[in-house]
C-alpha cells in the first residue's frame, strides 16, 4: 500500500545492528504519525514508548529492508529499533 499526502515536519536517524537496540526521540514538531524508513540491509524491529522503551524481536513491529511504516504517535516520546538480523538502518518523519 502506497503511502500519500505525507507532510513530515521533523527527522531523525538512528541504526542498530542485531542484539543491540537504539532508542532515539521523535521529534518535537507537529504530527500525529511516524514514517519508519528502514535503508539498511537487514530488517529493523521497532517499537514506539517513553524514553525507557526497549524493542526486542518479540515485542516490535519488524520493518523490512528499503520499506516504510506509517504508525500513530499517540502519547509516545521515542522509538526503539533493533538489527533482526544485522544491521539496520531507520530514518524517522513526523508529519501528518
Amino acid at each position: 500500500m502506497a503511502i500519500s499526502n505525507f507532510s513530515p515536519t521533523g527527522y531523525a536517524w538512528g541504526s542498530a545492528i542485531a542484539g543491540a537496540q537504539n532508542r532515539i526521540a521523535i521529534p518535537a514538531t507537529a504530527g500525529a504519525t511516524l514514517l519508519v524508513t528502514n535503508l539498511g540491509p537487514s530488517a529493523a524491529v521497532v517499537l514506539l514508548g517513553s524514553s525507557s522503551v526497549a524493542a526486542t524481536v518479540a515485542t516490535g513491529v519488524a520493518v523490512l529492508p528499503n520499506h516504510s511504516l506509517a504508525l500513530a504517535i499517540g502519547a509516545a516520546t521515542h522509538v526503539s529499533i533493533i538489527g533482526a538480523a544485522g544491521l539496520a538502518q531507520v530514518n524517522i518523519a513526523r508529519g501528518d
